[in-house]
């Protein structure tokens, strides 16, 4: 059964009071999915998309790691969202690390030596 994590951030955004959420569902396969959505503030329904990729991760010593190199982006900063089919393709090599807490339930970002990183906690949702 896949686990979900999300974080959600109630924003105002260019004049759109919006929540972004940022998912992550890890299979037992070791395989992972995560979307980057909006919604409307107090709404569960999906106004857009800013991102989506899936890879694989590791868990080792209370930390998962997930490693990606294909995922789809909006690459615009000033806009809330986009049809998700409006995405564009980017490629690179990325590993993220995440600090496991609270019997996991909760992931932690763990930031390289990187002033610009701003640490981010997901919280299970299932």
């Amino acid at each position: 059964m896949p686990v979900s994590i999300s974080l959600p951030s109630k924003v105002i955004w260019l004049g759109d009071k919006v929540n972004f959420v940022n998912t992550l569902v890890f299979r037992s396969d070791g395989t992972f999915s995560s979307e980057d959505y909006t919604t409307a503030i107090g709404s569960d329904q999906i106004l857009g998309y800013r991102g989506y990729f899936s890879e694989i991760y590791t868990i080792v010593n209370e930390r998962v790691t997930i490693y990606y190199n294909e995922w789809f982006t909006m690459g615009i900063a000033d806009i809330n969202y986009v049809p998700k089919n409006n995405l564009r393709f980017e490629e690179g090599n990325y590993i993220v690390g995440y600090a496991i807490q609270k019997n996991y339930t909760q992931l932690s970002c763990i930031c390289p030596e990187d002033p610009e990183c701003k640490p981010e906690s997901y919280i299970k949702i299932n």
